[in-house]
């Protein structure tokens, strides 16, 4: 990442920032922050995270999460964090994903404290990451892609001090040289390791990108010989405590696999997941098609969207053909590049690897721990451009933020990146159960179930039945329905059968919802609802 600066833009500056400018900052990004939070609707995995915050004590919390299984069930830190928050503040959707924020600035915290010697790589760290799609997008989301995001921020940010100007000082901040500034002062060791738990307790893949940092933070250390481990008893304690918690995480995931393996939405091997991921961390999203027309058509929904993809694909053109101009044959820190190749390769490679052994669709919020890497390294290029005497590249520093936020605005507002309208679809259900209606209920249960609608796994009177990708036969001879309500059909519905029950029996479509189709019997009327 630092190769691409030359020796006078990769030195500390001499004017760190100041406190009221890292206040200003922080300050700001979470009123950015608070823009990309919507109302919308929950979705389906915002449902399963709700389901076991709702729960009215601990050991009820523990019971839902063992119920609805799948990845809810190995989110420990999140999950309790997300209890703990919907106690203080209530369950509305904006409330909810404001849970986000805290986090979200913390990771603000991390580039403007630990680079604040290098303040413009700081504040363009930082404002890349205000406008960033993808993180507009897992704002509006009770997941837990941002408390990751924050823990691999302090990681990241600290990776880079140790390895931008290696020789600079010891671990413990010792200086053995004339740099004007600690490398990584004591008092940030607790907070790397705070970051390390977080990033472990958070999901199974964090104890992939923990351990990956861990090794990459271990390699820079022990072949140091300016730390004696004699006068390093805070690093090692931290290093002995990280270790015993690793282990721990490990072995709760090991022991909750089977359990939350029933749930595990495996979707299957797909190779258009790798072209999708870089997609989404360039920041085209907001530029292309809904979620809706790429699960559809992918190539062809993509293809009409080129016109607006274009502009941004050239902007990061040209950022490359810069980044290669600056590239010359030099001398590489081998222990540098072995340490950014261990906290990013060796995750990047395993969750690839798992898509290929076990059948696992790779998605862009696995490599969340990543994206300050890449905002570090985008954020390097638009300082080097900024430097350029030419006005293009000082034109093309100043438009990718500005395309990142038309991205994020669209994404954030445009009917076409909208959320399944589960709440909508939700009172529909609820107001025809009330008026003695039977409905059927192809789509996801738990989000039925965190807006109040009653449901059944199978066949209740008085509750809709939540059918879960039913055969024919499962359903042809039942008691017949007065509403169907059909989402996503290749996941609720994908052998067709609630569609064919519907036309054989005179359905028709009374209400479009996103990701919803509403069906009643011919010259019926659903019932009058408020959105």
């Amino acid at each position: 990442m630092s190769q691409l600066d030359t020796p006078e833009q990769a030195a500390p500056t001499a004017h760190p920032l100041s406190r009221a400018v890292i206040i200003a900052v922080l300050a700001a990004s979470a009123m950015v922050g608070g823009l990309a939070i919507s109302t919308q609707s929950y979705w389906i995995d915002e449902a399963l995270s709700l389901i076991v915050a709702m729960a009215p004590n601990p050991a009820e919390a523990w019971k839902y999460a063992q119920a609805v299984s799948g990845s809810t069930l190995q989110m420990p830190l999140y999950q309790v964090y997300l209890y703990g928050w919907h106690k203080f503040f209530g369950g509305g959707e904006w409330a909810m994903r404001a849970s986000n924020l805290p986090w979200f600035v913390l990771g603000q915290l991390a580039f403007l404290l630990l680079l604040r010697h290098r303040s413009q790589l700081a504040l363009l760290t930082c404002l890349l990451a205000a406008v960033c799609p993808i993180l507009w997008v897992y704002l509006d989301e009770t997941r837990p892609y941002i408390m990751q995001y924050a823990a691999a921020c302090w990681l990241t940010a600290a990776l880079l001090r140790l390895t931008a100007n290696p020789p600079a000082s010891a671990l413990d901040g010792t200086p053995i040289d004339q740099t004007p500034h600690p490398l990584l002062p004591k008092a940030v060791l607790a907070i790397l390791a705070a970051a390390t738990v977080v990033m472990l307790a958070s999901s199974l893949l964090g104890v992939i990108w923990a351990g990956a940092f861990v090794l990459a933070f271990a390699i820079l250390v022990i072949p140091g010989r300016s730390t004696q481990p004699a006068k390093q008893p805070a690093l090692w304690l931290a290093g002995i405590v990280t270790l015993v918690l690793f282990l721990g995480f490990a072995a709760y995931y090991i022991v909750t696999w089977q359990a939350a393996g029933r749930g595990y939405n495996r979707g299957g091997l797909s190779l258009l997941s790798i072209p999708f991921i870089a997609y989404e961390f360039l920041g085209f999203s907001g530029f292309g098609p809904g979620k809706l027309q790429l699960r559809a058509d992918p190539v062809s929904s993509l293809w009409r969207s080129a016109p607006a993809l274009l502009p941004l694909a050239a902007i990061l053109s040209a950022l490359g053909l810069l980044a290669l101009r600056q590239l010359r044959p030099r001398a590489w820190n081998k222990l540098a590049v072995t340490a950014w190749a261990l906290a990013l390769g060796l995750p990047t490679l395993a969750i690839f690897a798992a898509m290929f052994l076990f059948d696992h669709r790779a998605l862009p919020r696995h490599f969340i721990p990543a994206l300050p890497a890449l905002l570090l390294i985008l954020a390097a290029l638009l300082q080097l451009a900024l430097r350029q005497k030419s006005v293009f590249w000082r034109a093309v520093a100043v438009l990718l933020p500005i395309l990142w936020m038309a991205s994020a605005f669209n994404l954030r507002w445009r009917p076409s990146h909208a959320k399944d309208d589960y709440r909508t679809a939700s009172k529909v259900a609820a107001a025809a159960l009330a008026a003695n209606q039977e409905v059927w209920w192809a789509a996801d249960a738990a989000a039925a179930y965190v807006y109040l609608t009653p449901v059944a796994l199978e066949e209740v009177p008085g509750r809709a039945w939540a059918m879960q990708a039913p055969a024919w036969n499962d359903i042809r001879f039942k008691f017949p329905p007065r509403v169907i309500v059909i989402s996503k059909p290749d996941i609720y519905d994908p052998q067709s059968a609630v569609a064919r029950y519907a036309s054989e029996n005179r359905f028709v479509p009374a209400l479009e919802l996103q990701a919803f189709t509403i069906f009643t019997r011919e010259g019926e009327k659903l019932p009058d609802v408020q959105p």
